[in-house]
């Protein structure tokens, strides 16, 4: 996933082609912000709408759960 810091738009990365179901944003506080299903048309998730902070991004996958600060 890049950028780090996150301007307005976080590009996830997937060249093992892994089925992600969803993509969850969560704070510092444990709180659910955002829930998508994940569309593999698009590789860009707009995170415009979130204040500045330190978030995890978690992607629930056929794999399993990858979270990534």
């Amino acid at each position: 996933m890049y950028p780090n810091p996150v301007l307005d738009f976080i590009s996830i990365i997937n060249p093992d082609n892994i089925l992600i179901n969803t993509i969850s944003v969560i704070d510092m506080n444990g709180r659910e912000l955002l829930n998508n299903k994940y569309i593999n048309t698009s590789n860009t998730i707009n995170l415009s709408n979130l204040s500045k902070g330190i978030y995890f991004i978690q992607l629930h996958t056929e794999k399993g759960l990858l979270s990534k600060k």
